[in-house]
C-alpha cells in the first residue's frame, strides 16, 4: 500500500480521486482546510491567553466542499489536543485546544497558548492573534467518508461524510510581513518570529521567501541563530542523509543578512 506522511493538499487530493485512485489504500491520509477566524472573547489566564476559535463550519467553503459537522470524530484529538505552528508535527506546540467539541453548525474550540517563560514564540503567536495580525486556523483532518458533490454549482466540490480531527493550526494565512512593523508598535515582542523566518530560508518553505525576506528587513535588532543540520547515521554521509557535521550561522544586523 502507498502511504503518504504529509498533507495533501485539497487540489492534490481531487486529483487523485478524480482518476478514481484507490484512496483506501493510502495510509495516513491527511488534509488541511484553512478557514477565517472567528473569534469571541479573549481570556487572559496566568501568563496564558485563551482565544476562542470557530476552526471549521457547515457552510460551503472556497473550495466548494461541505464538512458535515455531525461526522466528526474527536475521540482521539481530545487525548491529545495540541494546537501546531502550520502543520509542523516535529516542532512543540504554541498550545493546547481546551473544550473542542461541535456546538450546531460549527466546530469550536478554545485554544490556549503557551505562556511566554515555556514557549516564548507560542505566546507571541497568542498575541498576534489577541491584536488580529493572525487571521486563520487550518484544521488537519483523515476524511473516512465522502462523495463528489451532486449540486451542478458546486463543479469539483466533495461532501465529507465521516472525518477524522488531527489538529488544528495557527498560519500565517496571508502572510502579511508589513503588519509586523504595526505589531512591533503594539509592544508585541517578536523576537521568536527570526528563527522561524531561518527555518523558512533555509528552505522549510513555511511561508513565501519573498515574504521571509521581507521581514528581515522589518526586524532591526542585531540577531545571530545557529540552525543545526541533522540528518540520519554518521557513516551515511550528508549526501545520503547522514549527520552533517557542521552548524549555519545566520546573522542580521540592521537590515544586512550574512550567511556563513
Amino acid at each position: 500500500m502507498s502511504k503518504i506522511g504529509d498533507f495533501l493538499s485539497i487540489d492534490e487530493f481531487k486529483q487523485k480521486f478524480r482518476k478514481e485512485e484507490s484512496l483506501k489504500d493510502i495510509e495516513d491520509l491527511k488534509l488541511r482546510k484553512s478557514y477565517t477566524v472567528q473569534k469571541g472573547e479573549i481570556v487572559e489566564e496566568k501568563g496564558s491567553l485563551i482565544v476562542p476559535f470557530i476552526i471549521s463550519t457547515a457552510a460551503r467553503d472556497r473550495d466548494n466542499d461541505i464538512i458535515a459537522m455531525d461526522g466528526w470524530d474527536l475521540k482521539n484529538y481530545n487525548e491529545n489536543p495540541v494546537v501546531l505552528w502550520a502543520h509542523r508535527y516535529g516542532e512543540p506546540p504554541v498550545g493546547k485546544a481546551l473544550n473542542t467539541r461541535i456546538d450546531a453548525d460549527s466546530l469550536k474550540s478554545e485554544a490556549k497558548f503557551t505562556p511566554k517563560d515555556l514557549n516564548p514564540f507560542g505566546y507571541m503567536i497568542g498575541q498576534m492573534y489577541k491584536e488580529g495580525y493572525l487571521n486563520a486556523v487550518s484544521v488537519g483532518f483523515n476524511p473516512t467518508e465522502y462523495k463528489w458533490a451532486e449540486d451542478e454549482d458546486r463543479p469539483w466540490g466533495i461532501d465529507y461524510a465521516k472525518q477524522e480531527l488531527l489538529e488544528y493550526s495557527a498560519v500565517p494565512v496571508p502572510a502579511n510581513p508589513d503588519a509586523l512593523t504595526d505589531a512591533k508598535s503594539k509592544g508585541i515582542d517578536l523576537a521568536p518570529m527570526m528563527e522561524w523566518v531561518v527555518r523558512s530560508l533555509d528552505g522549510m518553505n513555511y511561508i513565501p521567501r519573498e515574504s521571509a525576506e521581507k521581514i528581515y528587513s522589518l526586524m532591526n535588532t542585531k540577531s545571530t541563530f545557529i540552525i543545526p543540520k541533522i540528518g540520519g547515521k554518521d557513516k551515511d554521509g550528508p549526501e545520503k542523509g547522514g549527520l552533517v557535521l557542521f552548524e549555519k550561522q545566520i546573522q542580521i544586523n540592521n537590515n544586512f543578512m550574512e550567511v556563513r
